[in-house]
């Protein structure tokens, strides 16, 4: 550990799960630490849903995992229909390593358990607090928030997609925009909950393809590739109560520098992909947790290109299922779908799927 992370400040701007993750993990290891969230409150909304293994193994060290696991539900299994038809189903809970296990929560519980714990070790977020600009002097970094200027050694840009940090550093996050407008519905559907835990893939005519993911024993996400999430999905869904609904674009981009100076971007500040595959969130966690790593090891130097790759891997990996499952269907796809069904009835191939979907580096 760096024998002087108890004289080291950390600004970190963003209370999301990334932001609360770096400020978790950098308190295990004694470094003071700063959060400032411009929301004014915690938000109820969930963005993120499924929390992978490796997220679970990252967070073990400071108790949170064993905190989302009391709250989540596993993935239970994933079934595809094409037309309505099922045409493929496969289990996602017998691997015979339970560490490799999907749990599903939603991003508001996930950051409520991340904050809990960085509160008990002496890390609060403060909200409805504005970071408006920053100036590298090479030794501290000179900030401005809410008009109060302060100084620290680093400063960590956690505050997503429309990153004012790294406006400030002058960084564009390089790549392209999808023409196409998705869609996203949270509901209450406990007619809907046969089998706790299952994810279902509804592939239409024309690309169009609807997910519905599990969020707890009777909760539900849809998101549908189309506008108007839940008038695009093509079975009956006896729904109870919306959470919220509504429209968004995604975007493909990462920068091409983590770092400058003694300032470093993480999570969606630094990259956005597709939400197919579920990997979000998940990467934001373990740029973080991966930050504080170098940090504890005096190997800071090492984190831009690290995580820079990893980012880049997971973008082509999500627009490679992205690319997949928008193709539109034709007896060929149909087909080989039907014979991978038979192909799982092999033991040992389920496993083998799931850990190919749930694990690797991120």
């Amino acid at each position: 550990m760096n024998n002087h992370s108890q004289d080291t400040s950390v600004l970190i701007v963003g209370g999301g799960p990334t932001g609360l993750t770096a400020a978790l993990e950098l308190a295990r290891h004694g470094v003071n630490c700063r959060v400032v969230e411009r929301r004014e409150a915690p938000s109820p909304f969930s963005r993120a849903v499924g929390i992978m293994p490796n997220t679970m193994r990252l967070l073990e060290p400071s108790g949170a995992a064993e905190l989302i696991k009391a709250k989540s539900i596993m993935a239970s299994g994933l079934e595809v229909y094409v037309d309505a038809e099922r045409v493929f189903e496969m289990p996602m809970d017998r691997h015979h390593d339970p560490s490799v296990r999907l749990f599903c929560l939603p991003q508001d519980q996930t950051e409520s358990i991340l904050a809990q714990r960085a509160g008990e070790l002496g890390v609060d977020v403060e909200y409805d607090k504005r970071f408006e600009s920053l100036e590298d002097e090479g030794d501290r970094v000179r900030v401005t928030v809410d008009g109060e200027t302060y100084a620290y050694d680093y400063v960590l840009g956690a505050d997503g997609s429309r990153s004012t940090v790294r406006s400030e550093l002058g960084l564009d996050a390089e790549g392209f925009d999808l023409d196409d407008e998705w869609a996203i519905a949270d509901v209450e559907a406990p007619a809907w909950a046969e089998q706790p835990g299952l994810f279902r893939v509804y592939i239409q005519d024309e690309g169009v393809v609807v997910f519905v993911i599990p969020m707890s024993p009777t909760r539900y996400r849809v998101v549908s590739s189309r506008p108007g999430a839940l008038s695009t999905l093509n079975v009956e869904m006896p729904i109870e109560h919306i959470y919220r609904e509504g429209n968004f674009l995604i975007s493909v981009r990462q920068v091409s520098d983590y770092r400058r100076g003694q300032v470093f971007l993480m999570g969606d500040a630094a990259h956005t992909h597709s939400p197919v595959g579920g990997r979000g969130m998940n990467l934001g966690i373990a740029d973080a947790a991966h930050f504080a790593a170098c940090y504890a090891k005096g190997t800071l130097d090492c984190y831009s290109d690290d995580r820079h790759q990893i980012g880049a891997d997971t973008i082509a990996y999500t627009e490679k299922v992205r690319g997949t499952v928008m193709t539109p269907m034709n007896l060929t796809r149909r087909a080989a779908l039907q014979l991978l069904n038979f192909a799982t009835l092999i033991p040992g191939v389920p496993e083998k799927v799931t850990q190919k979907m749930v694990s690797g580096e991120f």
